[in-house]
């Protein structure tokens, strides 16, 4: 279901992002299976086919999804999003009170870090990744790539290897929810 301005039952992602997203959580591909590959989706559109979106229609998504927790037996929330901020200590989102009853009802919120720590250069993640009841996931390197890797806004990676955390991710060690995936 799409929220993204006055809704539709069209969830269709023109941008490809939270397929990208779904795939690397999910699929049950033979070669790239995904980290849960036994998982049911809900898609819940939230931001544009451009990748914009609103703060109205994430907290009427959360909403949804807080309402239809139980009868879904939803157990997890991926939200592959951010404000664009860097925050070096936990700060309450603007979905607080949607993160607290899923926590409070053990389902897990897992919210990107954020893509910017080129921009910053100093530690912090973005809004909502920094809420005390998100996790926070950003990205590191599966193995040793090889070769120089340059991202968009300036980030680049002149080594790679096993573990290292890739040079756009946002990471903060006074965050403490956080957690990597493998790029």
């Amino acid at each position: 279901y799409s929220f993204v301005g006055s809704n539709s039952a069209d969830a269709s992602d023109r941008n490809g992002h939270g397929s990208n997203v779904a795939s690397i959580i999910a699929s049950q591909n033979g070669t790239y299976t995904g980290m849960a590959p036994g998982v049911n989706v809900i898609a819940l559109k939230v931001l544009s086919d451009s990748g914009t979106g609103t703060t109205a229609d994430i907290a009427e998504a959360l909403d949804w999804v807080v309402a239809n927790r139980a009868a879904y037996n939803v157990v997890a929330v991926n939200m592959s999003l951010g404000y664009g901020d860097n925050l070096n200590t936990p700060t309450y989102s603007p979905f607080v009170s949607q993160f607290a009853t899923l926590a409070a009802n053990n389902t897990a919120i897992v919210v990107a870090s954020g893509n910017s720590y080129a921009s910053y250069g100093a530690q912090g993640v973005s809004t909502p990744s920094a809420d005390p009841n998100a996790w926070s996931v950003g990205a590191v390197w599966d193995r040793n790539a090889g070769g120089d890797y340059n991202w968009s806004g300036g980030a680049i990676d002149f080594t790679t290897g096993a573990d290292r955390i890739t040079s756009f991710s946002q990471r903060s060690t006074s965050c403490v929810n956080m957690n990597w995936i493998t790029m």
